[in-house]
């Protein structure tokens, strides 16, 4: 088809100026970049005779007969059969209440069940046609004829715009009118944005982060608009199904910020740590091995033993177990979860094991008991958390290093400076269902399974594998949407430091950025001394004392960001601007909002918008999918209802949110001021906290002379009781327990008879 020149060029030109004003707030600066500078490929707009429009790739048509009948029609098929995003209640577990409760969202779980109760209403099987959408994604730009038709037809705010080509943008500017696109889209508080990519992969990616942005709320009965069925579209479209769990995974759990603050606090107050901040200084010559423990670490055990002098050893997890088992004591061992399971798991290690040279590398959030087994220590803060961003003042987080401790491993590596890495046992998934971890793994040396399930929770373990992958050695290996998130933050990690040689030798799934390459082929320098680099790279760290890091003031900061917070939250609950369930989302997105530019936003009030968006979000989430399916008359009543009950929670969510930095605050204070560590009895906080200390830094004096001040009264409060208990475990030292229990002095003591006879059940 050939070009009307009859179409003055002046015109044109006009079009593209107007369209490229009113696009400009709506391109990233990096991409308008690109627009500018790249020189346009062989696609091109041209115009029929008959007046109408097509494009050319390498002179091919790519619409038949034309782009405006295309369009036409394909919207007309659309608007008939729209493709939505839609939730299923009994299919999210993020939304299933039918089972046990979570720990980790025991609050957002009460809001649920609470509401569930009160919902008389009969439910509709799809979303309701004119309630607004977060999203509308256009798979497949072309020259856009089709966006006016999907904007005005559908009611959704972001419109996202996919296609593997620049120069269809440039096209669409010359031929459609951009500027009501852009209008309608702002009226309902939204905006378009462009990716142009080539890999379907990153494509996914990239689409499922626009998703999670300030509309993710609204995410249920988006729109997915198929514009032309180009492979890598179709191959986009596979990656989007297989990263659908990533829609139901939230940031901001109050439970979990509160665990992760609480660790921290305590590792921070009672230990000598070494932090890992700024990167170091380049590591040329020795390479850094990141070992988990998926099933091909077996047959590379050999390897990494000939090798262990050239190299410092990363063991991520329960690697270090077989690490030990075979004679190779690794060099650092790094951890990443703050639940209580990763203890039982180090202390079978540490019983069996010399630990002694291994240095602990750790989130600021990993539970203070992991660092007993070890004698020196360094952590990181992890990047995310609300509870983070309190503790971490000016220190930076480390990006991709979640969500397993293999990512950790890996970044951390490239924080030291290793400008080399070898990956072993990181399989993200199996070339066998069966086999879910190596061999020696406590995961399989185990022979009780009640053992194995108290040691950690075996659902993560041994996941099934519904999904399958590229395989690193062979066409395809089993995987699972944790595993393949675990996957997506590797590659994130090796696409944003391409400056890092990432070798992967497990044979397991591929990762983008790396080199696949199997360990019989590994050579190494002769210089390399694993020693010595890690002793340089231990030197370089910053050293904090303990107790030195955070101050009282500091904390009374962060409670006034708390009480603040809550206060706005207490305003949104009452205000009678928000009279439905839209207005009351964009008010809580408002609280939860962090794209506000630094100078109006500090520290403590970013970190306490982190702290309550995933349960917010959840809670969104179960509203926003009952006020698509109600009648208008049951949806008024619903959402009454939520803002009675939410405004009823406000006293309890403000008391848990509080209470653990009032207790940290006046547990500083009193060592600011160089408080007498008498056993003062009556304050039961004091002496839980300083058996948690002792407990937690092998202090035997101290929880020893506590037990016996203890045992000397008639009566005392669980929690003491616990306390001292879970001291006593972390320590090593139960048995200890029960003989001071039975000496002669204690014997006929009640207290006695309840530290021993109580149930057990170490705290978190």
């Amino acid at each position: 088809m050939t070009q009307d020149t009859r179409t003055p060029i002046s015109e044109g030109m006009t079009l593209f100026s107007s369209n490229l004003r009113a696009l400009s707030p709506h391109i990233r600066p990096g991409l308008m970049e690109r627009l500018e500078k790249e020189p346009p490929l062989n696609v091109k707009a041209v115009r029929l005779s008959n007046g109408r429009h097509n494009m050319t790739v390498e002179g091919n048509a790519v619409y038949v007969p034309d782009a405006e009948t295309f369009a036409e029609e394909q919207l007309q098929a659309y608007g008939e059969s729209p493709m939505r995003l839609s939730y299923s209640l009994a299919g999210l577990k993020s939304l299933d209440t039918s089972g046990p409760d979570d720990d980790n969202d025991e609050f957002s779980l009460s809001i649920i069940k609470h509401l569930q109760k009160k919902i008389q209403a009969p439910l509709s099987d799809e979303p309701a046609p004119d309630a607004i959408a977060g999203y509308g994604l256009s798979l497949g730009l072309g020259l856009g004829l089709h966006l006016q038709g999907l904007v005005t037809s559908h009611n959704f705010r972001d419109l996202i715009i996919f296609d593997p080509c620049l120069d269809t943008l440039r096209c669409s500017m010359h031929v459609i009118d951009w500027v009501p696109i852009v209008e309608t889209l702002e009226a309902r508080g939204g905006r378009i944005k462009f990716l142009f990519e080539m890999d379907p992969d990153l494509a996914a990616k990239a689409i499922m982060a626009f998703m999670r942005e300030e509309n993710f709320g609204l995410i249920d009965g988006s729109y997915i608009f198929r514009h032309y069925p180009l492979p890598v579209i179709q191959q986009t479209m596979r990656h989007l199904s297989n990263l659908k769990s990533d829609l139901i995974i939230y940031n901001g759990w109050l439970e979990d910020e509160m665990i992760h603050f609480k660790n921290g606090m305590r590792n921070f107050l009672y230990r000598d740590l070494r932090l890992l901040d700024h990167p170091l200084s380049t590591e040329k010559n020795c390479p850094a091995f990141i070992i988990g423990s998926g099933p091909s670490l077996s047959q590379d055990i050999e390897t990494i033993k000939n090798l262990r002098e050239k190299a410092v050893i990363f063991s991520c997890g329960s690697s270090i177990r077989i690490l030990l088992s075979h004679g190779i004591k690794p060099d650092f061992h790094c951890e990443l979860e703050n639940v209580f399971s990763t203890v039982p798991v180090i202390a079978e290690v540490a019983g069996k094991f010399d630990l002694s040279g291994i240095t602990l590398i750790a989130s600021t959030t990993v539970h203070p008991a992991v660092f007993n087994f070890f004698e020196d220590h360094v952590v990181f803060f992890r990047e995310g958390g609300g509870a983070v961003r309190w503790m971490q003042q000016d220190r930076s987080q480390l990006s991709h290093a979640s969500p397993s401790c293999t990512n950790a491993g890996a970044r951390v590596a490239i924080q030291m400076g290793f400008a080399n890495l070898y990956l072993f046992g990181i399989d993200l998934g199996s070339t066998n269902p069966a086999k879910h971890h190596a061999e020696g793994s406590i995961y399989t040396s185990l022979a009780d399974a009640s053992e194995r399930d108290r040691v950690k929770d075996m659902k993560l373990a041994i996941e099934n594998y519904p999904l399958t992958c590229e395989g690193n050695f062979r066409e395809l290996v089993h995987t699972s949407p944790l595993m393949t998130f675990m996957k997506n933050s590797l590659e994130l990690l090796a696409l944003t430091m391409p400056e890092v040689t990432i070798i992967n030798c497990s044979d397991g799934a591929a990762i983008a950025g790396t080199k696949p390459l199997r360990s019989a082929k590994i050579i190494l320098s002769e210089e390399a001394d694993h020693l010595e680099s890690k002793d340089r790279l231990l030197k370089s760290l910053e050293q904090i004392g303990k107790g030195s890091f955070i101050s009282v003031d500091y904390l009374q900061k962060l409670e006034d960001s708390l009480v603040e917070w809550n206060r706005r939250f207490h305003a949104i609950c009452l205000s009678d601007d928000c009279r439905d369930f839209l207005e009351f989302h964009d008010s809580i997105r408002e609280l939860c909002d962090l794209t506000l530019p630094t100078g109006d936003i500090d520290q403590f009030d970013r970190a306490t918008r982190i702290l309550m968006s995933g349960t917010l979000l959840k809670i969104l989430h179960f509203v926003r999918f009952h006020d698509l399916r109600m009648s208008d008359e049951h949806r008024k009543r619903f959402y009454e209802d939520v803002r009675e009950t939410l405004f009823a929670s406000l006293p309890e969510l403000e008391a848990r949110q509080i209470e653990i930095i009032r207790h940290f605050r006046n547990r500083l204070f009193r060592r600011s001021a160089n408080e007498s560590q008498d056993l003062d009895l009556m304050d039961q906080h004091f002496l839980s906290e300083l058996c948690d200390e002792a407990g937690f830094t092998n202090d035997t004096k101290l929880l020893d002379k506590i037990t016996r001040t203890a045992l000397e009264q008639a009566q005392l409060p669980p929690k003491l009781i616990h306390s001292i208990q879970s001291a006593f475990y972390y320590q090593g030292r139960s048995e200890d327990l029960e003989r001071i229990c039975s000496s002669e002095d204690a014997e006929s003591s009640d207290m006695a008879k309840q530290l021993i006879a109580r149930p057990f059940k170490p705290a978190l």
